[in-house]
């Protein structure tokens, strides 16, 4: 089983170095098939710090700390809701709730991600 969650946290950690994103999407719904919701999140977010540290210090002098105050206060909060979901719900449902969630990203991308016009930035 651990080398099947190392083989997931390589192949999260690929798609996350080429896109900017999908860590957390890819590891939690493909390792909550081994191993149950609450362990697997713990595991993601040990496995991502490494990850999110290197970047951190790569581009510290850059970050405008003005901007990323609201998304932090946000980020705290809700952080403090989904553990406190993941101490008290059951596994099916965290399960459940994890694939409804990815449904909607997934249709948001298909229908109204391309409404979004982001100018490129280059930190």
């Amino acid at each position: 089983m651990i080398v099947a969650l190392f083989i997931i946290a390589l192949i999260a950690s690929f798609v996350q170095s080429v896109t900017g994103l999908g860590y957390a999407i890819i590891f939690m719904s493909i390792s909550t098939m081994f191993i149950p919701f609450n362990v697997a999140a713990a595991v993601e977010v040990i496995t991502v710090m490494p990850l999110c540290m290197i970047v951190a210090i790569k581009f510290i002098r850059q970050v405008n700390f003005k901007l990323i105050l609201l998304p932090l206060i946000f980020s705290l909060v809700f952080n403090a809701i989904g553990v406190k979901m993941l101490l008290t719900l059951d596994n099916s449902i965290l399960t459940k709730f994890l694939g409804v969630v990815l449904i909607l990203l997934g249709l948001y991308n298909i229908f109204w991600a391309r409404e979004r016009k982001f100018k490129p930035s280059f930190i």
